[in-house]
């Protein structure tokens, strides 16, 4: 019966490969073994393993070094074209991450869409030139996959079961006004705003998505307790660039997230409504979410990275801008007096 013969070759382990690549151009097993980290034995027993799997000699021992046989000639050159060819796809590999193409559907909520991912978008698409990107600027979370959405924020307190999410950073809602829209309102009350239920003697200004109920928590920490408080907003949209300029006008107070209002808070041109009371606003926190049976592809990781490196970036600004802004305005800031609910 015919022996085990070169046919056996498409089978070679890759390891056995670059050991017999070093043999062959160190002449010796000893020097081999020093060039692969392991020894001399090591070697030894790979070889025999090879000729065996070959079917031939493979070396010719001589006093002082090794000698390829014409089946080990014709093996090197086999393995050599080989590592090359492994190389190659390495390096294409390599390429294909680095100028990554393909479609990619992303839908975004429409005040973070509008007010601030639209520069975001901008970076991304100049640095990602062979991207099709595909923008949705809505709130609709029902059918990720009817609409073609490979990835989507989401702001919410509690992601769906059914979708994988990536938490990307805290969200915290402020109530805000100019200094005068403050000022006006408490000079009205005769005392400073203490409480929420203080909230029904101004005009407010809300996230569409918000209806006309507001949520915070009462109390701090483990002890806190959720309340709430129907309302009558005398403004809503779901465009807060819209919201942020009436409340800049003096339109009432408005409630927005801190990645809207955190430069106008550390600039003074407003200041934080209430800001020991935890709103709800629409959630707590910022996911990246996309469906579990729909793996990302190339064009997609590269936006979630994108995405995720931008926001998680940036989002302490957005909180140190929140934490600065204090309710002592002083009579400074546009819009003029503010307009309030008569009693």
């Amino acid at each position: 019966m015919a022996g085990p013969g070169p046919a056996k070759n498409a089978e070679m382990d890759l390891n056995l490969c670059r050991v017999f690549i070093d043999i062959a151009e160190a002449k010796s097993l000893t020097r081999a073994a020093e060039r692969g980290g392991m020894t001399r034995s090591n070697v030894s027993r790979r070889l025999r393993a090879l000729e065996t799997e070959m079917g031939a000699q493979l070396l010719r021992r001589t006093t002082r070094n090794v000698e390829l046989t014409q089946a080990g000639q014709l093996l090197y050159r086999r393995c050599l074209a080989m590592m090359e060819e492994l190389q190659r796809a390495r390096d294409a590999i390599h390429q294909l991450r680095s100028t990554v193409s393909g479609e990619v559907g992303v839908r975004v909520p429409t005040g973070f869409g509008h007010f601030y991912l639209k520069p975001l978008i901008l970076g991304f698409c100049r640095e990602h030139p062979d991207i099709r990107l595909r923008l949705l600027i809505n709130d609709q979370m029902a059918d990720l996959v009817a609409s073609k959405v490979d990835l989507a924020v989401q702001i919410t307190s509690a992601p769906l079961d059914d979708l994988v999410a990536t938490r990307l950073c805290d969200v915290r809602w402020n109530f805000v006004a100019t200094p005068a829209c403050l000022q006006a309102l408490e000079q009205s009350l005769g005392r400073p705003l203490r409480a929420p239920a203080d909230l029904l003697q101004a005009r407010l200004i809300l996230p569409l998505a918000m209806g006309g109920r507001l949520a915070w928590l009462a109390g701090s920490g483990d002890d806190g307790v959720a309340a709430a408080l129907d309302v009558l907003p005398s403004l809503q949209s779901g465009d807060y660039r819209l919201l942020y300029d009436a409340v800049l006008d003096g339109l009432g107070l408005a409630l927005l997230p801190d990645y809207v209002t955190s430069a106008a808070l550390a600039g003074g041109t407003l200041v934080a409504v209430l800001d020991q009371v935890v709103f709800s606003g629409l959630g707590n926190a910022m996911y990246l979410v996309r469906m579990p049976d729909r793996q990302p592809t190339m064009a997609a990781r590269a936006f979630q990275q994108f995405l995720r490196e931008a926001i998680v970036t940036a989002a302490p600004s957005w909180q140190a801008g929140a934490e600065e802004g204090g309710e002592e305005g002083g009579e400074e800031g546009g819009g003029g007096g503010c307009t309030h609910r008569s009693s």
